[in-house]
């Protein structure tokens, strides 16, 4: 898991492998209270950008609870999808 790690980001596709997510610390977040954001989207064929479907902020512990849920869905790791 990528909280666990510390890494800065953690990738996760959906079953049918048509959204991802991508789940980023918020480094304006303050080391007491840590802020995950979470964007849901998908890479468009033939282009270098993704279609962004939505944009989070939630609390880490939140973010924590949601990686292992969607996880418990089918939802499995990937590399990251876009830049």
């Amino acid at each position: 898991m990528f909280f666990r790690l510390m890494k800065k980001e953690g990738w996760l596709k959906d079953p049918k492998k048509h959204w991802s997510i991508r789940f980023h610390l918020d480094e304006r977040s303050w080391i007491k209270q840590q802020f995950v954001i979470i964007d849901q989207g998908r890479v468009i064929p033939g282009n270098e950008s993704a279609l962004l479907k939505s944009r989070k902020r939630i609390v880490r512990d939140d973010a924590i609870k949601l990686w292992k849920r969607l996880q418990e869905e089918g939802w499995v790791r990937v590399s990251p999808q876009w830049e």
